[in-house]
């Protein structure tokens, strides 16, 4: 439990990296 405790704490910070990075891109395709 603590395992998954852990990675479902990690994965909104990694949904929003990765949000964070496609706008970088967007905005450098630009």
């Amino acid at each position: 439990l603590d395992i998954a405790q852990k990675i479902f704490k990690f994965l909104p910070a990694r949904a929003e990296l990765d949000v964070i990075g496609w706008q970088d891109i967007d905005i450098l395709s630009h």
